[in-house]
């Protein structure tokens, strides 16, 4: 089977864009403080060996800095950019099949009112970053940006947007600068020839980053491994290079904002719907976020911030090695190893209703419809409750099933907090706190101490928020919004 020919600048921003928008809503990716290498991974799946652009980058180094503005987190949202050289009409560039692709974030620094809430950031101060520097506005962005010359093709001030259903543009004439950084991007040639390079092999070992599946084999990692080749150099149905759906799974970070993507990436193998699957998993996602955000405010004239908080659940092996280290449930013997087919469970479908532990049944069900309702990541979720089932005893996981069901319908409600946080992390949120203060898992014990696991696990989502209340924000006298200083210090009084 032949390949397809490269796509045309539009047709590559119609790719992101279907995966990366959500109507009139503005998105954004959440980073605690401590969860700098997933930026970091982001950054990587595009400059990395298997593409030909392994030079450092120092993009997290730059979205880290802005943090200062977002009360210690980090807010930011990835889009790209194409530059078509050898074009001067602005209307052609779009259908140029000769380009090259560069990521951008935009970072959040004002919001429209003092609310603290997920209000539109549409009319306020974004900052820019890309792998020249940081720029304080769209326009100086345009002026400063040490790309190449050529024509821009790009969503407008990097919000993505779908018109029936076709992705707005915008085209901009980048001239050249004294100091033109080009030695790390993705051109259309090179992707093309990406297939042609050897692969890389890495071992997994103990000392692996938290954020990397830890075991002890050696993998081969080729560029059809990566989903930024999936989705522009392979249509949906064409099975040609058969990736791994476990190195997949890893790649898949820069999209899904998860670290546990294996059932996504099992699909998008055993179907070769690469675009389909990813857009549907993560538009599902955003509208999750959405119908809760709309819940939460009381007026958003159709226009909201939608933060999504990073999944940071880890896989089930490494959930396996939690417990074992914790020294609480059976014995697992050796290091946990990957999957060796991919999954054919659906990424989205919610397939366990109920758990049985030594004959004892507990169903979902009797925890209220919160739970189910407000879980992003079923297979997340899975892991979860399957891993308490395997090696806590029955008394002990209606416990935290109850604390989850208190803290979704209730606690999260009862302070200022006003962003997403989806079950699977308010669970092992929970599991961490009660292993944490409890490791003897003693019933009466921790049933004794719920009041207090409880206001831990506020005090943990309160002190990782990215919004500050009203009395911390400034009027900026630039835009329309306010912004926070930096100088914001989370206390109890807050929680």
């Amino acid at each position: 089977m032949a390949e397809p020919p490269n796509l045309t600048a539009r047709e590559v921003q119609q790719v992101l864009a279907e995966i990366l928008s959500h109507g009139e809503d503005i998105t954004w990716d959440l980073l605690l403080q401590n969860q700098r290498d997933i930026l970091k991974s982001k950054v990587e799946e595009i400059f990395n060996r298997q593409f030909g652009t392994s030079e450092t980058s120092r993009i997290p180094d730059y979205v880290w800095t802005l943090r200062k503005y977002t009360n210690g987190q980090s807010l930011s949202a990835l889009f790209f950019v194409v530059i078509v050289n050898g074009v001067t009409d602005l209307k052609k560039a779009e259908n140029s099949r000769s380009w090259s692709i560069h990521p951008v974030f935009r970072c959040r620094r004002c919001v429209a009112d003092t609310d603290g809430g997920m209000s539109s950031s549409r009319d306020c101060c974004v900052m820019y970053v890309d792998q020249s520097g940081i720029f304080e506005d769209w326009d100086t962005y345009l002026k400063r940006t040490a790309l190449s010359p050529g024509v821009m093709v790009t969503c407008d001030r990097g919000v993505y947007k779908l018109i029936d259903g076709q992705v707005e543009l915008k085209t901009y004439l980048i001239t050249e600068k004294m100091y033109t950084r080009n030695a790390c991007f993705i051109t259309s040639e090179s992707l093309k020839a990406a297939s042609e390079l050897p692969g890389v092999h890495r071992l997994y070992s103990a000392s692996s980053s938290r954020y990397i599946l830890q075991v002890n084999e050696v993998e081969h990692i080729r560029a059809s491994d990566k989903v930024l080749y999936l989705l522009l150099r392979r249509v949906d149905g064409e099975k040609v290079d058969t990736p791994s759906a476990r190195l997949l799974s890893e790649s898949l970070v820069l999209f899904t904002h998860s670290v546990n993507n294996f059932r996504l990436a099992s699909e998008m193998v055993n179907k070769a719907t690469y675009r389909t699957s990813l857009s549907s998993y993560v538009q599902n996602t955003f509208k999750k976020i959405s119908e809760e955000a709309k819940a939460m405010e009381s007026s958003t004239q159709g226009r909201l911030d939608l933060i999504r908080s990073v999944n940071e659940v880890p896989t089930k092996k490494e959930l396996e090695k939690l417990l074992k280290t914790s020294g609480v449930g059976g014995h697992i013997s050796g290091e946990p190893k990957l999957p060796a087919e991919p999954s054919k469970v659906p990424p989205n479908l919610l397939q366990i209703r109920s758990i049985n532990i030594n004959g004892q049944d507990i169903q979902l069900a009797d925890y209220g419809e919160a739970i189910i309702a407000n879980i992003s990541s079923a297979e997340s979720f899975e892991d979860l409750i399957t891993s308490m089932a395997e090696h806590w005893k029955p008394d002990m996981c209606k416990l935290v099933l109850r604390m989850t069901q208190t803290f979704v319908e209730s606690t999260k409600k009862e302070f200022w907090l006003k962003y997403h946080l989806p079950t699977e992390s308010v669970l092992y949120q929970i599991i961490r706190q009660t292993l944490k203060l409890h490791a003897s898992l003693d019933h009466k014990e921790v049933s004794e101490a719920l009041p207090d696991i409880l206001r831990s696990v506020r005090c943990y989502f309160a002190s990782r928020s990215p919004l500050c209340p009203p009395e911390f924000l400034k009027k900026c006298p630039k835009c329309v919004g306010y912004y926070n200083e930096g100088t914001r210090q989370v206390t109890e009084s807050d929680v």
